[in-house]
């Protein structure tokens, strides 16, 4: 069944993308990399109030060229942060040959040279943190050609300094920052080429040490960082050009171990970690060149197995993972070298399909995802080389979650307030077996409560999902036309007579599909929920139920329940 649905801001106890999108229990909040990695929606969300929860069906979402042209330097990386501190995203881009580039950015997706240029260093990839602990976005880059990594520090006004350190002097190709030895700051894990992989250790202040490590002896080409084995600190997932990748894992004080996997053979350039199954631990997606990208799946304990998958063949260089088609998983945007760039879209379980998308003909070497023009969906900024500008794409699901902004006045559901039957005033609650507009599907009886036993949401009277020695299902048919959206809302909260404090819980399914499951609902406040959904067939059930709540006679409490048809 096609099913998306968008939690809107009408509730009383609002909950946001920033408490329900989170499907990384075990990655940690740190900047860098990350917000070309799966922090990129972790960043934007701290930006941005983007209003949504899980979802299981996407809308066809496009990307669009936004005209621009940024520079034509031999750009390498590029990510995305607030770097001038007035809320919206801008870039810092990495360039070969050429300086380095901030593009700041007006708030709508329109992006102006800075006008600094950062060293002449061969520059390769660039990862940006609060490296110093004043509270705005630095930024490390790696350079080749013998020449040192280095570290800018931001004023907070997007004027960067040379800090002065020249770290390493070989070959530095790949990074990603996190806080690696659990002190409180931002380190650094370097993928070199030619040369063992390093760890630099920050003091805090934006100073770094070689911890003394060398890592490997691999064509390393770059890394992301997350707790790939549960144990609560950050593990390395290293690519490397005609070797197998590695995985290293942290004891928890920036010290590695080689975990003795060799995962594949190809030439990889990138690698990016979230839950592409949604099984709650960190799986990879890795770029590779010639041969079809991967999607390795972990096991929970970092050990990562083929999903089996050949996604593309396309020369692909660079990887940024987000939820750019709003359905709650991680989708890849993947950048190719002299083909167009490609959007593989997750159906949840980490089964990737080719959106369709082919966007530019550039040779594309990495892509930073974001809300740059702030309305609530993922864009993309994209790397160009060889002399070909960088290139800003604009997501157009905003199309998709604003498209309910007006709804058809008439609700369709019948007494959606159950102010039908009316209860006597004393003892201020009801059992019946039926009521207007609903079906009792499961259980003894339909409890309707007034004011004398709690205040309703809406109206006089309101459901209780009883469960006294039984669960309750109630469910009502509405009419609906194939294809159209229909906006739900429905307000709840948990029964504080429950002989479990917050035990309280509830399911909502339209037609066969769950739209959600509540567990543990709070019992001080009503919260209201509003969700999207698409019909499919000439008739659609709605229903709620208590399946999972225990038998002690004290239900979620369920009013003011609406259906409108959205109107475009």
């Amino acid at each position: 069944m096609a099913f998306s649905r968008w939690l809107q801001k009408t509730s009383v106890a609002e909950t946001t993308m920033a408490n329900e999108f989170n499907s990384l229990p075990q990655l940690k909040q740190t900047l860098g990399k990350c917000f070309r990695v799966v922090l990129a929606v972790v960043m934007a969300v701290a930006m941005f109030v983007m209003p949504i929860t899980t979802v299981h069906a996407a809308p066809t979402i496009e990307f669009i060229d936004s005209g621009q042209a940024l520079g034509n330097y031999d750009s390498r990386d590029a990510s995305l942060a607030d770097l001038d501190g007035d809320g919206d995203l801008d870039a810092f881009v990495a360039n070969y040959y050429h300086p380095n580039k901030v593009w700041l950015n007006d708030g709508s997706s329109n992006f102006t040279d800075s006008g600094q240029n950062f060293g002449n260093s061969y520059s390769l990839d660039v990862s940006l943190a609060d490296l110093d602990g004043d509270g705005d976005i630095d930024a490390f880059v790696t350079n080749d050609s013998n020449r040192p990594n280095k570290v800018w520090l931001n004023d907070g006004s997007a004027n960067f300094t040379d800090s002065g350190q020249n770290l390493g002097d070989d070959n530095g190709v790949g990074l990603d920052l996190a806080d690696v030895d659990e002190d409180g700051d931002i380190d650094a894990f370097f993928a070199n080429f030619d040369r063992p992989n390093e760890v630099l250790l920050n003091d805090g202040s934006g100073n770094f040490t070689d911890s003394g490590q060398n890592l490997g002896d691999s064509d390393s080409y770059d890394v992301s960082l997350a707790d790939v084995d549960g144990d609560g600190d950050f593990d390395a997932f290293i690519v490397n050009l005609a070797q197998p990748n590695e995985v290293w894992l942290n004891d928890g004080s920036g010290n590695f171990t080689d975990s003795g996997q060799n995962l594949g053979n190809y030439s990889s350039y990138d690698v990016s970690l979230a839950d592409l199954d949604g099984d709650g631990d960190i799986d990879a997606f890795v770029t590779n060149g010639v041969n079809p990208n991967k999607v390795w799946l972990n096991d929970s304990s970092g050990n990562f197995t083929d999903s089996g998958q050949n996604l593309g063949d396309s020369n692909s260089r660079g990887i940024s993972l987000g939820d750019v088609d709003g359905d709650g998983d991680f989708d890849a945007f993947v950048t190719n070298s002299g083909e167009p760039n490609k959007v593989w879209l997750n159906d949840g379980s980490a089964n990737f399909t080719d959106s369709g998308q082919n966007l530019g003909n550039y040779n594309s070497q990495d892509v930073s995802l974001g809300d740059v023009d702030a309305d609530g969906d993922l864009d993309a900024f994209i790397a160009n080389s060889l002399n070909d500008p960088n290139k800003v794409w604009l997501n157009n699901l905003d199309e998709h979650i604003n498209l309910c902004d007006n709804v058809a006045p008439n609700n369709l559901v019948v007494n959606g307030s159950f102010e039908t039957p009316e209860i006597p005033t004393v003892p201020g609650y009801s059992f019946e077996r039926a009521i207007e507009g609903w079906e009792l599907v499961s259980g003894p009886f339909i409890e309707i409560d007034n004011r004398l036993v709690t205040s309703p949401y809406d109206g006089l009277q309101l459901v209780d999902l009883d469960s006294l020695n039984a669960t309750t299902k109630i469910s009502q048919t509405i009419s609906t036309q194939p294809g159209e959206t229909y906006k739900l809302t429905f307000a709840f909260k948990g029964n504080d007579d429950s002989t479990v404090v917050e035990d309280n819980t509830m399911d909502v399914y339209w037609g066969d599909e769950l739209v959600e499951a509540f567990d543990q609902v709070d019992s001080e406040t009503w919260e209201v929920k509003t969700y999207n959904l698409e019909a499919t067939s000439t008739e659609t059930v709605l229903s709620f139920d208590n399946f999972n709540d225990i038998t002690d006679g004290a239900g979620t409490r369920l009013d003011g329940v609406s259906v409108n048809l959205c109107q475009y």
